[in-house]
């Protein structure tokens, strides 16, 4: 198999793992025909990372690597909060929650699916809502100003 000739090739590129993000190599490396995927390559296997939209079609096409990978405050539109300023706030449902509501309601939604598939395990941080934050991070040593 391709991933496993580029996992025999890691110590010899002096790397631990190679992060593939460009879809026409995650394609020749996996054979997922979506249209967002990347794969971890790692000696021990690797990770395949998609998005939702792709759960079911990457346990088909990848079924060795399979898993769903969700931000749920980017352009992976799970939420109307992340459909771009001011969108939240005109959906009659989320309008009047605060957006870390909303994203905690869509982490818990994922958590609960990925409890339902027998063998499935969620390689992050459980979505606990006392792990929101409610300020922002202090600024880091050395750090430029905020962009």
């Amino acid at each position: 198999m391709r991933r496993d000739a580029l996992a025999g090739r890691l110590d010899e590129l002096s790397v631990d793992a190679l992060l593939v993000t460009r879809l026409l190599h995650t394609r020749y490396l996996t054979g997922f025909t979506g249209s967002n995927g990347q794969v971890l390559v790692r000696r021990d296997g690797g990770l395949f990372l998609t998005d939702g939209r792709y759960t079911e079609q990457s346990r088909r096409e990848v079924p060795d690597l399979a898993g769903v990978f969700t931000i749920t405050a980017s352009e992976n539109l799970t939420n109307c909060y992340a459909h771009g300023p001011g969108n939240g706030k005109r959906c009659p449902r989320c309008g009047k929650r605060k957006p870390e509501d909303v994203i905690a309601e869509v982490n818990d939604a994922v958590a609960a699916g990925i409890a339902t598939v027998p063998g499935a395990r969620r390689t992050a941080p459980p979505p606990a809502r006392s792990r929101r934050r409610t300020a922002p991070d202090p600024p880091r040593r050395g750090a430029g100003p905020a962009r």
